[in-house]
């Protein structure tokens, strides 16, 4: 398909074409046509993308919010250069597995000034082996929800370029046509979040992190749906939020590097052989099977000792009681939530449930977020930074509100003894 500027748009992937508003062909005066196009995936350049075209590299501008991208230092300094001198573009570079991540400046020249004025900053992915545009796009998705996990914002992408492996250095990389085409102001915030570029010790542990990121990238990649979806819908409280935030848990659990012990306890044998000698005991015969079968199937952990004990190694990491008793015990809750709903029992609630079941939810999507950025190595700075996360400050509030409202009850419960014992 060719546009009006020349382009050559390329469709893939579930073209749907059909009616809509009216349109013209030239050469046919008084005719009008009507057609719709639909693609899940267009390329547009100067040449067609052929089905099976590889990318050498894929370059992306991620919006709004995305100050954390921005290197204040280089960019002022960039700002001082004449524009007789053409200034190094390239903020950072690094390997990483299967080609190299770089940050490049966009630079425009200011002709009052005789100067250059950075504008935007853009990351791109150089694939040694190339790629189509499907796994550029899976690869760029998975590095963006890094962003959005640390940021607890849904950063979208606002521009995205693929280089096809055949094409030279002096031709126009090709455009993907996004399904969101508004642009940001391009007004920082200056949010806190985790990881920057603000200046070189900031980069090198960018770098890290994005390493680490994007080498896990196969185990880890079927946690990030989940977590996008915690992350859409954090104001709100349903039971499929529930559900997903156990969910994370559950994927959690089966990629994450193991230090789980599914085996048999040991001596479990002996217990299983006293519970059925006590079922003898009291003359349970049509019982003793179904206990041999149940406790032998006993394996690994329980789940409360578990999640205590991942709890307590996310505190010493973290630098605070985060999931004390309290903590563990709303991400219990959550899981009863979850088995209330799979069974359709949870049933209607009043404001003080749906506030507690929130706090369930918010205490499991915290846990799982924690769990994923527990092995980032984060600067100093930015563990500061990633106390002030908006999910570990909501948290932090429910929690305060569960003790709080405890603490009541239990003050409650002995003012009724006292005035009971002493009429």
């Amino acid at each position: 398909m060719h546009t009006a500027k020349g382009w050559v748009v390329s469709l893939f992937r579930n073209v749907e074409f059909g009616p809509t508003g009216p349109s013209w062909r030239r050469g046919e005066v008084g005719h009008v046509y009507h057609q719709r196009i639909v693609s899940n995936l267009a390329i547009a350049g100067e040449t067609a993308w052929a089905a099976g075209s590889r990318a050498r590299s894929v370059s992306f501008r991620v919006g709004p919010d995305s100050d954390f991208l921005w290197p204040r230092d280089r960019a002022r300094e960039i700002a001082d250069i004449s524009v007789d001198t053409i200034p190094q573009r390239t903020i950072l570079a690094m390997d990483v597995r299967g080609g190299k991540v770089s940050l490049d400046l966009v630079l425009q020249s200011d002709s009052l000034r005789e100067k250059w004025t950075p504008t935007t900053s853009w990351l791109r992915l150089h694939l040694d082996e190339g790629a189509e545009p499907d796994e550029c796009l899976d690869r760029v998705g998975y590095l963006v929800s890094l962003f959005s996990l640390l940021s607890w914002r849904d950063l979208h992408i606002e521009e995205m370029t693929i280089r096809h492996t055949d094409a030279s250095s002096d031709t126009f990389a090709h455009r993907i046509l996004l399904m969101r085409p508004e642009r940001s102001s391009g007004q920082r915030s200056g949010n806190p979040i985790p990881i920057s570029v603000d200046n070189e010790e900031e980069r090198e542990a960018f770098r890290t992190v994005l390493g680490v990121w994007l080498a896990r990238q196969n185990q880890w990649d079927e946690t990030t749906g989940l977590m996008l979806a915690g992350l859409r819908r954090f104001s709100s409280v349903s039971a499929e939020r529930a559900l997903d935030a156990c969910r994370w848990y559950e994927v959690i659990e089966r990629v994450a590097p193991g230090d789980r012990n599914d085996e048999r306890p040991a001596k479990m044998d002996e217990v299983v052989e006293a519970a059925v000698a006590k079922a003898k005991e009291c003359n349970l015969e049509g019982y003793q099977r179904w206990i041999k079968e149940r406790l032998s199937g006993v394996r690994g952990e329980p789940r409360r000792m578990r999640i205590s004990r991942l709890a307590k190694a996310i505190n010493e990491w973290f630098g605070d009681d985060l999931f004390d008793e309290t903590g563990v015990e709303m991400i219990m809750e959550a899981y009863a939530a979850r088995h209330k709903t799979g069974h359709g029992t949870l049933g209607p609630m009043g404001e003080p449930d749906v506030r507690r079941l929130w706090g369930n939810i918010v205490a499991m999507e915290t846990f799982c977020a924690l769990r994923t950025i527990a092995d980032l190595p984060l600067s100093d700075g930015g563990l500061k930074w990633l106390r002030m996360h908006p999910l570990i400050q909501a948290l932090k509030q429910l929690r305060k509100e569960r003790i709080s409202g405890e603490e009541g009850k239990e003050a409650d419960a002995r003012d009724l003894w006292d005035q009971v014992m002493a009429e």
